[in-house]
């Protein structure tokens, strides 16, 4: 059985085009994902700040003696608020964080398909080399054994004459 490694090579030079567009595409999903994080961790921080103000707002309202048992207790219950917040914020940046690495798993996975495609498709092509190699070590072997029986039809014809 002979292989056709030009058709090889055409289906191995399309399974690395369609995996590179793959790992493109995985790549965008991450890089997505990355810019939600980053987003939800900025939302997070804005709201500890928030919680940090109040609480520095409040503890300088006291040393100047200008704040009240009304006003602490509004600080307080307003803290556990965005501490509620801070909470919720907290856990969807834990869940976008796990859902990122899940999509960095399939990147990795699809540049590993890649990486394969690359392979076979080298494989292929130092394949058909040697098949070109070993089709001109034979032609040329064929025209050896051509010119030798020439050679030695020659020299019959002139050792009869």
């Amino acid at each position: 059985m002979t292989v056709n490694w030009k058709l090889m090579i055409q289906l191995r030079e399309r399974q690395r085009t369609e995996a590179s567009e793959q790992v493109a595409q995985e790549r965008k999903v991450v890089a997505e994902s990355e810019a939600q994080v980053q987003t939800l961790q900025g939302q997070l921080r804005q709201e500890r700040d928030a919680k940090a103000a109040l609480w520095r707002q409040a503890t300088a309202a006291i040393q100047e003696g200008t704040g009240s048992v009304e006003q602490l207790k509004y600080v307080t219950s307003y803290s556990r608020i965005l501490d509620a917040k801070a909470a919720k914020s907290a856990a969807a940046v834990q869940e976008a964080q796990g859902e990122m690495q899940k999509k960095m798993v399939v990147l990795e996975q699809r540049r590993q398909v890649l990486r394969q495609a690359m392979g076979d498709l080298e494989k292929a092509k130092e394949m058909q080399l040697r098949q070109l190699k070993g089709q001109q070590k034979r032609m040329e072997n064929r025209v050896e054994d051509v010119v030798d029986e020439w050679t030695s039809q020659k020299w019959l014809s002139q050792v009869q004459h």
